[in-house]
């Protein structure tokens, strides 16, 4: 659900229900009733199956799910990932202007490592060690061995990346949604590209 809220995408269950109804209208018109696909339906419609009323629309257990947004912003904090996402990423759970902008060149590659970064994909120790189920206090930064390798620490305090943060303008940074902020698409997007690179 990451993914669908940053693309501003429905969510997953309203796509699958379109693709649903397509093919529930597509097979329920065919006048041929030898089909083997008219006699499955045929049959489940006097069944009156779940499967054959969620086809149909006559199922409404499907209307009562949750937005994208409801659904992340209910995510307790233990769900790391998406409590980062809502409170420190993406606050206002937005689709952000990188993916909107047509007007600026943006190389795949630099709009790669932004969402890299926004959806927690990337390679930093924090995110790794995830992977490898290495503990939490574990998942330390080269730099100082204490402080946690996460993208905070590499966008805004990380002394590896301070050269970086100065040649972007990005020193003066309070938290990691000022970072996002940036109307700049293609200042934001190499730095992020070249702070990854860095720890790659």
């Amino acid at each position: 659900s990451g993914i669908n809220a940053e693309l501003g995408l429905k969510p997953i269950y309203e796509l699958v229900r379109g693709v649903q109804t397509k093919f529930y209208i597509k097979y329920s018109k065919m006048c041929d009733t030898t089909l083997p696909i008219k006699c499955a339906f045929k049959l489940c419609e006097e069944e009156k199956t779940t499967g054959f009323n969620i086809l149909c629309g006559t199922n409404k257990s499907i209307s009562g799910k949750l937005s994208i947004k409801e659904q992340i912003l209910r995510k307790p904090k233990s769900c790391t990932k998406f409590w980062n996402y809502a409170n420190l990423i993406n606050i206002n759970l937005a689709v952000h202007p990188v993916y909107l902008s047509n007007s600026i060149y943006i190389p795949d590659n630099y709009r790669r490592a932004f969402s890299r970064v926004r959806l927690f994909s990337h390679n930093l120790r924090s995110e790794k060690g995830r992977w490898s189920r290495t503990p939490p206090e574990d998942r330390v930064c080269r730099c100082d061995n204490a402080s946690p390798q996460d993208e905070s620490h590499v966008l805004l305090h990380c002394p590896e990346t301070n050269n970086l943060r100065v040649q972007y303008n990005f020193e003066n940074c309070e938290d990691i949604s000022e970072v996002f902020k940036c109307n700049d698409l293609r200042r934001l997007c190499i730095y992020i590209n070249e702070i990854l690179e860095h720890y790659d």
